[in-house]
């Protein structure tokens, strides 16, 4: 079962993690938070599959083009959240997980930022538990742990191991993602 984030910090009854909000900027419609904020969230599941804590960070999707979904790797630039793909392996802005679908630019919703993700998603490669893990080349969003020169994540590792198998879900361990923004191999 996958986590059930609540937010309980700074404040109590914020939407749920996974909630995402719709929003006419034109018509000078309001979120019901600013873009940018960082709360901590506790899973609320209970035994062995809690996953404790974790940090999220409230953000607009890029656009129709670039929509993030569940478990989508995002890069999170100024207040927006882009899907992360080898074209942007250069940048230094973070890197998170979209906890719900960023679908349309019109469109708001957390990111998660720190702390085991349960409902990431990965490629048909495998993801190896404790390996390093890189932007793939090939499709936008997603992860792997074979090496692809210069796109390699840190703060971030597969918490688990995971393939396509696995209906191309993994858990990871965030710890503020970001690339190093080189194109060399270190």
């Amino acid at each position: 079962m996958a986590a059930n984030f609540i937010i309980a910090e700074p404040f109590m009854g914020a939407v749920p993690v996974t909630q995402t909000d719709s929003f006419d900027v034109t018509a000078g419609s309001h979120l019901k938070h600013r873009l940018g904020l960082q709360v901590r969230a506790f899973d609320n599941q209970t035994g062995s599959l809690n996953l404790g804590a974790g940090v999220f960070q409230y953000c607009a999707a890029s656009g129709a083009a670039t929509s993030a979904g569940r478990g989508d790797w995002v890069q999170i630039v100024g207040r927006s959240a882009i899907p992360v793909d080898a074209a942007n392996s250069e940048s230094r802005f973070p890197l998170g997980v979209a906890a719900g679908n960023l679908s349309r630019s019109d469109v708001a919703g957390w990111v998660q930022i720190q702390g085991l993700v349960d409902y990431g998603k990965c490629t048909d490669s495998a993801v190896v538990a404790g390996n390093a893990l890189y932007v793939c080349a090939g499709t936008t969003g997603l992860l792997l742990s074979n090496s692809v020169n210069g796109n390699q994540v840190f703060g971030a590792v597969a918490f688990t191991s995971a393939s396509s198998s696995a209906s191309r879900a993994a858990s990871y361990q965030l710890n503020y993602p970001r690339m190093l923004g080189s194109t060399q191999a270190f």
